[in-house]
Formats: C-alpha cells, structure tokens, sequence
C-alpha cells in the first residue's frame, strides 16, 4: 500500500516524493493485494482493516490508465468475496450494483464494449 501512495504522489511531485511515477508500480501491487485477498480469504480483512487501502482504491478506481482501474476494481471484487463489506448496508451494495450495470450498458458502442472510458 505505501507503493501505491508513493506513486500516487510520484505522478503530482515527483521530486517530493523522490521517485518517478511508473503505473506498473500501482498495477502489480494491486494484483499483489488481490493474489493475497484470494489466497487468505477472510484473513485479509486483519491485514487491511486499519489501513487507508479504502481511499487509495478509490484514487485508483479513478485513475485515467485503464491497467489501474481494471486492477483496482480486480481488487474491489476480491475483498468483497473475502471481507465482510456489506455487513448492514446490503441496499447500498444493491444500488452500487445497478448503478455498475448502468454504466456497463453506457459503455456499450454498437454492440462492443469500449476500451477506453476516456
């Protein structure tokens, strides 16, 4: 997770951060994660419970290369099979489905799903 925020600052200041941005950096470290969240199942959730991994999955659901976001939402499937995200919330884990289900069907151009959401 500290790879992945120094990047994230890396890509605004890189002399403060003291390192060049490099996507690769976040994209295996959010395999990295995923391979962990599959691999321990439950057992992910003490690991990453008292972190900021909530926000920095955010910014990269966010990201404009579509390899970052494709890893972070990798992610985002796989702690949600492996924690207990839901919990109480099951209406809002609802309309976050449709609303994923929605924006598939925007994506859609004459029958192909585009590549690029840019």
């Amino acid at each position: 997770m500290d790879i992945i925020q120094l990047q994230h600052m890396a890509k605004v200041d890189p002399a403060s951060a003291g390192a060049q941005y490099d996507r690769e950096f976040i994209v295996c470290s959010l395999d990295l994660l995923s391979g962990l969240a599959e691999g321990l199942g439950s057992g992910i959730e003490s690991l990453v419970s008292q972190t900021n991994l909530r926000d920095l999955l955010l910014n990269c659901c966010m990201d404009e290369a579509p390899d970052v976001r494709q890893s972070a939402f990798a992610l985002m499937g796989d702690l949600a099979r492996s924690t207990n995200l839901i919990g109480e919330n099951l209406s809002v884990a609802n309309n976050a489905c449709w609303a994923i289900g929605e924006l598939a069907v925007k994506c859609l151009v004459k029958g192909r799903l585009v590549n690029d959401m840019n």
